[in-house]
């Protein structure tokens, strides 16, 4: 079963996420897309998308053949089997608009998918609703004097 929530947060945003992620979970071990080593989760993200496990996790992890189209073959993480929770950072594009991010989780582990909907439900206290776009976004960011990429958010969206 799949569960997600979309947001948008600024840099000083991800401080307050780490910790709601380490109060669910405890240690985080960063997870590679593509099969290498593990590395623990500091908080501290670089790129776009991350992948996150629970410390103690790693063997539950699998990966899987995948050939790209000039004939490349390589292992990539299965997030359909393995109990991870991807991490895609919102971010502020060239033109000065807020770039939407995710919380996504699609495991079959029932265990972990309940940590999962804890997590979820302690981050949205911490981001005010806007039903209309049916997204989160950070008490930090001002929307009245901000860009939203595709969408527009007034005070009255908030909840």
């Amino acid at each position: 079963m799949s569960k997600q929530i979309n947001y948008y947060a600024k840099e000083e945003d991800k401080a307050i996420i780490a910790t709601v992620l380490k109060s669910v979970f405890g240690q985080l071990i960063d997870i590679p897309y593509y099969k290498s080593d593990f590395s623990i989760f500091d908080g501290q993200v670089d790129g776009r998308k991350i992948y996150l496990t629970e410390d103690g996790r790693e063997k539950d992890i699998f990966y899987r053949t995948h050939e790209y189209y000039d004939g490349t073959v390589v292992e990539v993480l299965d997030y359909r089997q393995s109990p991870v929770l991807e991490y895609s950072l919102p971010f502020i594009n060239s033109n000065n608009a807020h770039v939407e991010g995710r919380f996504y989780c699609c495991s079959n582990d029932l265990e972990f998918s309940k940590k999962v909907s804890i997590f979820f439900t302690k981050l949205k206290k911490e981001f005010w609703y806007v039903k209309k776009w049916k997204t989160y976004v950070s008490k930090s960011i001002d929307v009245e004097n901000s860009l939203f990429l595709s969408i527009k958010i007034t005070k009255q969206d908030l909840q």
